[in-house]
């Protein structure tokens, strides 16, 4: 079971929370937890969001804008968690 799986497993969990296509902006927050890797691209976080907004396109929603938030944990594991606001219509 590797990424591929992981990332079609997201998408149907978050599937039930979001809200029939009516027009109105709506929102989703997505909450994630990675371990720091200082300034280089998080792969597993990118590829995860990005089916998710893939998902959403293409069951028919339009998304209207998407912000990220991280907090870092002061802890040895060196986690940063990331909060992703979805709206979208």
């Amino acid at each position: 079971m590797g990424l591929n799986w992981k990332c079609q497993y997201e998408y149907e969990y978050i599937e039930p929370y979001l809200h029939e296509s009516d027009g109105k902006i709506h929102s989703l927050l997505l909450d994630f937890s990675s371990q720091y890797k200082g300034n280089r691209c998080d792969e597993e976080y990118s590829i995860l969001t990005d089916n998710i907004l893939l998902n959403m396109q293409k069951s028919g929603y339009e998304i209207v804008d998407v912000k990220i938030s991280t907090i870092m944990l002061e802890d040895i594991t060196q986690t940063m968690c990331v909060k992703t606001l979805i709206l979208y219509k």
